[in-house]
């Protein structure tokens, strides 16, 4: 055989399976909970509890065999998802594996993060065990959750989509469940931080309603730093408006336009600082803004600090400091034919676990 032949016969093969490999849908068949988890909360923030806290979430799933083959593609998509966390110790990972009960890989899933560039968390699996021997398989899958609260101007739908009390939650368009939100206190700073699992953090700040004792700003300074070089400030990607209105967990419901008069990026990228216009009385400010995580995530510390000239010629300053840890969580699988199970091995210790339990029936 010659190698043009040989060539011909390798082409038409992978022609073959490209064409065959399919998006399958139905496979995720329910929300069996949303679950807030107390475990995470940050003791110096007012947010804890709204849609930017960490909730434990499990789905149930099912494959028919008759329908997806090997190579085969299913989605879930998840409208108004901040992300899903996967840290384990100083390493993110966007990708999990669910195994078989002979802890061969059944199907491996990639997260397209939102992380508030926009308002969908989109999991991609492909399945890519053989499924010869197999009329059907199910599972559930488990995972730390956090919603988007509206952070951006690109996700302020977020802001204005959520209520406290019981909410309705839908992926794929047709598989929904509830989750219950708290109120916070919005009178006060604002101010907290969100590894987007994309390679950068995402921080929010809104000052006290009462910076200036009701009354409008005339001028201000606003300067935010880290004294971490593993976390240098994204200068293009600051946002700094006014809302008419925080919602019930302290996000702006609008983003009107500040006169920007000059923003400035320290040499070594860790302190950010701009000058502005006026904000009318009423309203309240906020900031948006993204550190790029160069090498693995630590603790560190940052400073918020705001210099307003009030109408009135008050002359505040807020100015706020934090310790930011990254919370742990962790993506694996379990799966079991009767009712032995087994581990995925990329699992940090202590750490929150994406389980999956698997049924076959042959």
């Amino acid at each position: 055989m010659n190698w043009s032949s040989i060539t011909g016969i390798l082409a038409f093969s992978i022609f073959t399976v490209l064409v065959s490999c399919k998006d399958v849908d139905g496979v995720f068949t329910a929300i069996n909970y949303i679950r807030y988890n107390s475990n995470y909360v940050d003791a110096t923030s007012y947010l804890n509890g709204g849609p930017m806290s960490f909730y434990d979430t499990e789905l149930s799933w099912s494959i028919d065999t008759s329908k997806v083959n090997t190579g085969d593609h299913f989605y879930l998509n998840m409208p108004y998802v901040f992300e899903i966390r996967i840290l384990e110790g100083t390493r993110v990972t966007n990708n999990f594996d669910i195994l078989m009960d002979n802890g061969q890989t059944l199907a491996s899933c990639t997260v397209d993060q939102a992380g508030g560039r926009s308002l969908e968390t989109v999991v991609k699996c492909q399945v890519t065990a053989n499924l010869d021997d197999y009329q059907s398989l199910s599972g559930t899958v488990g995972f730390l959750t956090v919603f988007d609260g509206g952070t951006r101007v690109e996700t302020i739908d977020a802001a204005n989509h959520w209520k406290s009390g019981s909410n309705v939650v839908t992926f794929n368009g047709d598989i929904s469940s509830s989750v219950s939100f708290s109120n916070s206190e919005t009178d006060q700073n604002q101010y907290f931080s969100r590894i987007t699992m994309r390679g950068d953090t995402n921080y929010y700040f809104a000052p006290p309603k009462s910076v200036c004792r009701n009354a409008g700003i005339r001028s201000g300074t606003f300067s935010f730093s880290v004294n971490q070089q593993y976390y240098t400030i994204v200068k293009d990607d600051s946002q700094l408006y006014y809302t008419t209105s925080l919602n019930s967990f302290g996000f702006p419901t609008d983003a009107h336009p500040v006169q920007i008069q000059s923003t400035t990026l320290s040499r070594d990228g860790l302190t950010l600082t701009i000058t502005f216009g006026s904000v009318p009385a009423g309203a309240r400010l906020w900031w948006s803004g993204y550190t790029l995580n160069t090498a693995s995530y630590v603790s560190y510390q940052s400073e918020i600090t705001l210099d307003a000239e009030c109408v009135s010629g008050y002359t505040p300053t807020v100015k706020l400091s934090r310790t930011h840890t990254p919370i742990q969580g962790s993506a694996g699988g379990d799966g079991s034919g009767v009712s032995k199970y087994h581990s995925f091995t990329l699992l940090a210790l202590n750490a929150t676990i994406l389980t999956v339990r698997l049924q076959t029936n042959r």
